[in-house]
């Protein structure tokens, strides 16, 4: 039997260094947040219990209710658990789409597939673009030799 409570790390607008460095103030994370409540295992995350479907942030502000919370950690959970189609698979399932021979599952399968290749390559866009960044900047703030 699995495990009833899940965790993942926390949202960006919620990590320590992204409430400094960003300037997000104390009253922009409540404002993602609901009430207060005691910490459960005094550890940065977002954290999901699947019987009593709750779920909690605790992060840089303490440990606060997320209601609308329990939606968005069940789709992060499904896009970090999916093990992405090989080529082969994807072209067999497009073919069975467009013939029209899938069920709801298998269509959910090939879409949750085609939103975590967008995610991939979005990531891979943003580390290369953010490589290109750390060097134009490391080359503007070379000191050149005599």
């Amino acid at each position: 039997m699995s495990p009833s409570i899940k965790v993942l790390s926390l949202p960006f607008w919620a990590k320590p260094w992204s409430c400094e460095e960003w300037g997000h103030s104390k009253e922009d994370y409540l404002s993602c947040v609901g009430n207060e409540i005691p910490p459960v295992f005094n550890r940065h995350g977002l954290y999901l219990d699947r019987y009593s479907k709750t779920c909690w942030v605790e992060g840089p502000f303490g440990c606060h209710d997320y209601p609308e919370g329990y939606n968005y950690f069940l789709y992060d959970l499904s896009i970090f658990n999916h093990r992405p189609f090989t080529e082969s698979e994807r072209h067999a399932m497009w073919i069975l789409m467009m013939s029209h021979i899938t069920n709801r599952t298998m269509k959910e399968l090939y879409y949750r597939d085609c939103q975590w290749w967008d995610l991939h390559k979005l990531c891979l866009e943003t580390r290369k673009g953010v490589t290109r960044m750390l060097k134009k900047t490391e080359k503007k703030n070379e000191v050149p030799s005599c």
